[in-house]
């Protein structure tokens, strides 16, 4: 489980507006979350991802419309994946941006993880919910699917669909729909959450893709995921400070000597 527990301001920024689409107020939805009177979130920022549950179980409260995180994720625009959207979508195969995906997705979301596997004949991409003291709604995870599967089609202009999805959503007598819209065989109500792919549609070639820029994209993705593991790093340090000291009696003094330590340490290494 990642250190800090994230996500994007520019997907959850482009969630609420396609929940405002759906009809929802997003002063009601947001009340409380992103500080007196702010509905909006500053571009590029990493948030606390209890935020985004917290909107979601909003959301799942305020709309009767069981398909509400499906049409929300469709609907995201292409920024909203920010620059691991650039790499998917200038990768040469499908394979390339699955990859790319599964090593910079941290920069749009620390929700859970997507993961490749290698199966006979191609790859599922199975998803672990990060653990949380704030459950994720079904509904944020059809938003994050039904969002990653729309995109993927814009990639290409040859079909790429996968040929299964397993969501998690309970409402079993939707699958036809949801198979409508993601436009691929779906199976509801399962443990976890699944992508199978063929190894033809892995391999088919993304026409378009710049390798140059992707080159220059995948540069300033890596120094964004170095600048976010530093980040965890020393969010666990300070924690490690206060628990070693006790939460009751540490002082920001204390906190500081010890991260100064730690820093001098580092640099004797």
């Amino acid at each position: 489980m990642p250190a800090h527990m994230t996500i994007l301001s520019t997907w959850l920024d482009a969630v609420v507006d396609q929940l405002e689409v759906q009809d929802l107020n997003p002063e009601h939805l947001t009340a409380g979350l992103w500080g007196p009177g702010l509905v909006r979130l500053a571009p590029t920022r990493q948030v606390g991802l209890v935020l985004a549950r917290r909107l979601w179980q909003r959301a799942a409260k305020l709309s009767a419309d069981p398909l509400l995180g499906l049409k929300v994720g469709i609907g995201l625009p292409l920024q909203a994946m920010n620059v691991t959207g650039l790499l998917m979508m200038h990768s040469p195969t499908l394979r390339e941006a699955v990859t790319h995906m599964e090593r910079y997705q941290q920069l749009v979301s620390n929700s859970g993880r997507i993961a490749a596997h290698k199966v006979p004949g191609g790859l599922e991409l199975r998803y672990t919910v990060t653990p949380c003291h704030v459950d994720m709604h079904h509904m944020q995870i059809d938003s994050l699917f039904g969002g990653l599967l729309a995109f993927l089609k814009r990639c290409s202009t040859r079909s790429i669909a996968p040929n299964h999805i397993a969501l998690v959503a309970p409402a079993v007598w939707l699958g036809p729909r949801y198979a409508e819209l993601l436009d691929c065989p779906v199976t509801l109500g399962a443990r976890n959450v699944c992508i199978a792919y063929e190894d033809r549609t892995l391999d088919h070639p993304f026409q378009g893709a710049d390798p140059a820029l992707l080159a220059l994209v995948r540069a300033q993705a890596d120094g964004l995921l170095r600048a976010q593991n530093s980040s965890d790093s020393l969010e666990a340090a300070v924690r490690a400070a206060l628990s070693s000291r006790g939460f009751a009696g540490v002082s920001c003094d204390d906190v500081a000597r010890s991260l100064a330590h730690l820093v001098d340490g580092g640099a004797a290494g």
